[in-house]
Order: C-alpha cells, then sequence, then structure tokens
C-alpha cells in the first residue's frame, strides 16, 4: 500500500520528536547523576570486560529481536509497540556514535563536524553576560578529535604551540 509524501514526512518528524523526548527522559537513568551522557554504558562495560560500544550494541540488540520477530511473525512478542521499539533503536544509534566519538573517532562528515564544532558548555562558563558559553572541538587532518571529551585539554598542534610560545613571550604575534 502506498504512502503519501506528506505521510511520510508527518511520520519523520513525530518519530525524531519522539526520539529526542525519549533521549532526554531517559537520560537520567543512563547518565547516573552525572553529566556524561555515557557514563550508563561505561560503567557496565567495566563490570562485564566488554567495550562501552558492545555494551550499547547489547542494549539496542533486544529492540532489534522484537523488531526482527515482528517482520518473521507479523505479531509483536512484547508489551512495548513496533514504534517505540524503532525510536529506542534509533536512540542507540546516536548514542554508539556518541560513544565512537567519545573514543575518538572523529566525524567524516561536515554536517556533524559542523554540528560539533560548537558546543555550549555550563553556564558558569559564560564569557560575557548575555552570550552563551561556547567550547570548540577542532578536529586534526588526521580525523582525531583535538580536545578530549570533557575539553580539559587538548592535543598539541601547531596552532596551539604557537599560541602557547606567544603567551610566554617566546614568539612576536603575528600581524592582522
Amino acid at each position: 500500500m502506498p504512502m503519501k509524501l506528506e505521510t511520510f514526512d508527518a511520520l519523520v518528524d513525530a518519530f525524531f520528536d519522539k526520539c529526542k523526548e525519549v533521549m532526554k527522559t531517559k537520560g537520567a537513568d543512563y547518565t547516573k547523576q552525572s553529566d556524561n551522557k555515557l557514563a550508563n554504558f561505561e560503567k557496565a562495560a567495566g563490570r562485564r570486560g566488554m567495550s562501552p560500544l558492545n555494551v550499547i550494541g547489547v542494549y539496542q540488540d533486544k529492540h532489534r529481536d522484537c523488531v526482527d520477530s515482528y517482520i518473521k511473525n507479523g505479531e509483536l512478542e512484547s508489551s512495548e509497540s513496533l514504534e517505540m521499539r524503532f525510536v529506542d533503536e534509533i536512540n542507540y544509534d546516536l548514542l554508539m556514535i556518541a560513544q565512537a566519538i567519545a573514543e575518538g573517532y572523529a566525524p567524516a562528515e561536515d554536517w556533524l563536524k559542523a554540528a560539533l564544532t560548537t558546543i555550549v558548555t555550563k553556564p558558569a562558563d559564560l564569557g560575557k553576560p548575555g552570550e552563551p558559553p561556547v567550547r570548540t572541538l577542532d578536529f586534526e587532518s588526521s580525523g582525531q578529535a583535538c580536545c578530549n571529551p570533557d575539553g580539559d585539554e587538548c592535543c598539541d598542534t601547531e596552532e596551539e604551540d604557537g599560541a602557547e610560545a606567544i603567551r610566554e613571550g617566546k614568539q612576536d604575534e603575528p600581524e592582522s
């Protein structure tokens, strides 16, 4: 049976709205009172001797098993709806890419690099009143994220080395 484009667009919008809602409401469970969105998976990985990516994959598998069962039998073998299984699968995909980035994977896609270039941090980090706090993540040509996930230390780059030399008075500032 066909589906009109506007119906499909409404479905996509509704799914992504629900994905965001679920990610926020379940997020507190996964962070374990931490500001680390991936804390739950990292803790479970340590307990089980697995990588955090494998833990996320195991969590995701229970949803995939229900979807596969529906595809095979045409029936749900769960009290949770088919659409919520898909919402959870999408969210686990997002958590997987977040974990991969936290472990040092540098996004190859420009749209994701751009989204991660400016990250709003805590209100205490405000530079000037009325301006949003900002921390930037730069991706080296090697594909590695320049800053660690907490943003406390950055990798060595020529630009940073030059900035440090300027701060220490060992090099003149470049002319603009």
